[in-house]
């Protein structure tokens, strides 16, 4: 919560929803960068690794659009629940 506390500003002063997607985006490309400079800086590769969903964040467009559609597949239908 107190993280959040002190990125909210930040956050609403972005006027669209894509330049949040982005200023998010951006957050995550630093934290990844920022484990590998403190790897570096304390001299072991590996002592801080990224997580999988800060990867996949880091490393989407900043915002999807018709050129640049969610490539994961198509959700199946849902099953009718009456007889």
């Amino acid at each position: 919560m107190c993280t959040w506390a002190d990125w909210i500003d930040d956050l609403r002063a972005r006027n669209t929803l894509a330049d949040r997607a982005i200023w998010w985006r951006n957050r995550c490309v630093r934290a990844m960068t920022t484990a590998d400079a403190v790897n570096v800086q304390i001299n072991q590769q590996g002592a801080f690794t990224v997580p999988g969903p800060l990867q996949a964040w880091a490393q989407l467009p900043p915002w999807l659009s018709a050129t640049q559609p969610v490539t994961r597949p198509p959700r199946r239908p849902r099953r009718s629940r009456t007889p």
